[in-house]
């Protein structure tokens, strides 16, 4: 059932459709419409952000995505959950079921959390997320987000942004009201804060869908500045400052020929970095360039199970490769203007090897 909440994923984020409220299903030679089932309790909702807090990325155009704690204490109670982007950005949850009575609560606690959240030190704030992963060090932690090289980077970033209160705040629920959408869209406009609605389908006997939809919508272009992604153009220009234009054009009409031929391939656009998303059935391998020629370029990969086969993708191209343990891992590595030279020579390769994954469910 994970390759279906995949693909109906790409399918939204290329803006063709809104298949939220649609889900067909074929069974035994029959096509059934599934209706959304109702959530049995709240914590279903958090273990789906906390397993795979990818489903936040769509929100600020985030590229890469870490859950860090749950029921963080503040002042005023305990924020349900926390994440944290490959900005430094501080993602604050919070799950209501509509059932619940407390859900015409759920926006101004996001608020009052967030206003007692900035008044806790940089120093606070690590210890207690390394409280709540069992003494892991703040350093650690942030590996599982971004190469080694750049955890110092990150960790000036999250000071930065809990300095000035550069939080996203997301509600996230079941199914929302109407009034509830409308307050959220209109906050929109002056904060980062977001509604997400993870519609639960009930497939008899073959198990359960969930299926995301953000709101509102983010377009691109759209967006508050410090939010805007890079664009094609700016990317080419920070890479030809560095002699590097005849590399990133190949890197990229790799990437657009990719993405023409398959409906599960995309390219991603985020304030840092362009990235190639590949849809298996059952995973989301990312093709990742910063805009920074000298920066942070990879491929991750969201599942571990992957993890073996595209180590072996990479050693077999002449690739840096390192296998992790961590839940949303690097594999593949590229750093620096000399790896933008070394994968620019193999990425047709790459792509190809990379999309020979992909199952004979989701190909083309």
């Amino acid at each position: 059932m994970v390759k279906l909440l995949y693909m109906i994923m790409s399918i939204q984020s290329r803006g063709a459709c809104d298949l939220s409220g649609l889900i067909l299903f074929r069974r035994e030679g029959k096509i059934e419409r599934i209706m959304p089932s109702p959530y049995k309790d709240e914590d279903v909702l958090k273990e789906l952000i906390k397993s795979h807090p990818e489903i936040l990325s769509s929100t600020a155009l985030s590229n890469r995505m870490i859950f860090l704690a749950e029921e963080y204490p503040v002042g005023s109670g305990s924020i349900d959950l926390l994440c944290l982007d490959d900005e430094g950005r501080i993602f604050m949850i919070e799950t209501k079921l509509r059932k619940n009575q407390e859900r015409r609560q759920i926006v101004a606690q996001l608020l009052d959390y967030a206003s007692q959240l900035r008044k806790q030190s940089f120093d606070i704030f690590q210890r207690k997320i390394e409280e709540k992963n069992g003494g892991r060090a703040f350093r650690d932690i942030l590996t599982d987000l971004v190469d080694e090289h750049y955890v110092e980077e990150t960790l000036d970033k999250v000071r930065t942004n809990l300095r000035e209160g550069d939080f996203v705040l997301v509600a996230v629920m079941d199914e929302m009201e109407q009034q509830l959408k409308e307050l959220l869209t209109y906050l929109n406009e002056y904060m980062d804060i977001y509604g997400i609605e993870l519609k639960r389908y009930d497939v008899k006997d073959y198990g359960e869908i969930f299926i995301p939809g953000i709101i509102p919508q983010v377009q691109k272009g759209t967006s508050r500045q410090r939010r805007t992604p890079i664009t094609i153009e700016q990317l080419k220009r920070n890479y030809e400052q560095k002699d590097l234009q005849v590399e990133i054009n190949d890197i990229l009409k790799s990437f657009e020929l990719a993405e023409s031929s398959n409906q599960n391939v995309q390219i991603r656009l985020s304030p840092c970095y362009i990235t190639l998303s590949l849809f298996l059935e059952d995973c989301r391998i990312d093709v990742s360039l910063n805009k920074r020629p000298e920066g942070d370029h990879g491929v991750w990969v969201n599942n571990p199970g992957y993890y073996q086969r595209v180590y072996e993708i990479g050693k077999n191209l002449g690739l840096d490769v390192k296998l992790s343990d961590k839940p949303f891992a690097k594999i593949i590595r590229f750093n620096g203007i000399d790896g933008v030279k070394k994968v620019s020579a193999v990425i047709q390769d790459l792509i190809s090897e990379l999309r020979a994954l992909l199952s004979p469910f989701t190909r083309k």
